[in-house]
């Protein structure tokens, strides 16, 4: 079985592996309460998804979303 001749540099692997990042996950808002969603997803705050209401939402599923919103990063217009 053949080997290498040289070691690869660092240099070349990471050129090889440029396209492997992260990218940012998008939190939409939601359209009825401006609170953000993940998607495919009913909103935690006001219960509705597809413009109906599907889940009831009490007290403390709101204290929840509040705490998340402030951790969301702000979009810039």
């Amino acid at each position: 079985m053949p080997v290498p001749a040289r070691k690869k540099s660092n240099a070349s692997g990471k050129r090889r592996r440029s396209h492997d990042h992260l990218t940012k996950k998008v939190m939409p808002n939601c359209p009825q309460c401006s609170a953000p969603v993940k998607p495919h997803n009913a909103c935690l705050s006001c219960g509705f998804y597809g413009g109906k209401q599907v889940i009831s939402v009490g007290t403390s599923t709101v204290k929840i979303v509040k705490s998340a919103a402030k951790k969301a990063p702000k979009k810039k217009a």
